[in-house]
């Protein structure tokens, strides 16, 4: 009996902490998952050089280190505007005209990801990589919704990723 009671308990827990996400400012909202999406690309490489893996790439990836200004029109605001169009509020209004998804919103969030990975096809890694950012952008856009904000606080968190891993990359090379 007392563990039913706890399974219950952290599942009102969780709806207590998803709840007051979705009451918060968006610029909070947008620094929280800011924070969150960045350990992504952090634990990514950490697993990579621990472990070993050996990449397999695709394709020779975005160009960028050329032109500051121009990659960062590219990177900070066209990808982030044109991808969260296509991976989640496309994907989202498609798949809202069907009862099964309405009723499943975890598919939703899947096949958003899925699409969002997909287009980032330059290495295997990377594109479990961006799969995975795509789960929380797309559960991010869900989020908010209801504030009907959905669509500037995700590319919003993107952008932000995105000139994070740009800075990061200049500072390399």
């Amino acid at each position: 009996m007392m563990q039913h009671s706890t399974i219950i308990l952290k599942k009102m827990d969780g709806k207590i902490f998803e709840r007051k996400i979705k009451e918060c400012s968006l610029f909070k909202f947008i620094l929280l998952f800011y924070i969150v999406c960045i350990l992504i690309p952090i634990f990514k490489e950490i697993i990579v050089y621990l472990l070993h893996i050996q990449d397999i790439y695709l394709t020779t990836g975005p160009k960028i280190y050329n032109y500051f200004i121009l990659d960062f029109f590219k990177i900070v605001i066209l990808a982030p505007l044109f991808e969260t169009f296509i991976s989640q509020y496309c994907v989202f209004i498609l798949l809202s005209r069907f009862s099964f998804f309405r009723n499943h919103q975890s598919f939703v969030i899947l096949i958003s990801a899925i699409s969002f990975g997909v287009m980032h096809y330059y290495s295997l890694i990377y594109i479990v990589y961006a799969f995975i950012m795509g789960l929380f952008l797309m559960y991010a856009y869900m989020l908010r919704l209801q504030k009907e904000d959905s669509f500037k606080a995700v590319s919003s968190i993107h952008a932000l990723v995105n000139l994070s891993l740009l800075i990061f990359n200049y500072l390399q090379h």
